[in-house]
């Protein structure tokens, strides 16, 4: 299961959780106030690729 950053509609806390892909969008509840307000957000990671882009990719 892939994992995914959320952030909370109420209290603005960020959070992850690992997710089924068709389950992603739904929002989750969060882990600092328990409101059903988790929506998910862009990922800041700054690559997807471990050791940067493969070839043909860049």
């Amino acid at each position: 299961m892939p994992l995914y950053e959320y952030v909370c509609g109420q209290c603005d806390f960020k959070f992850e959780t690992l997710s089924a892909l068709a389950d992603a969008h739904k929002k989750r509840e969060c882990p600092k106030c328990h409101k059903l307000t988790g929506e998910r957000a862009l990922s800041t990671n700054s690559s997807i690729w471990p050791l940067g882009e493969p070839a043909g990719f860049g």
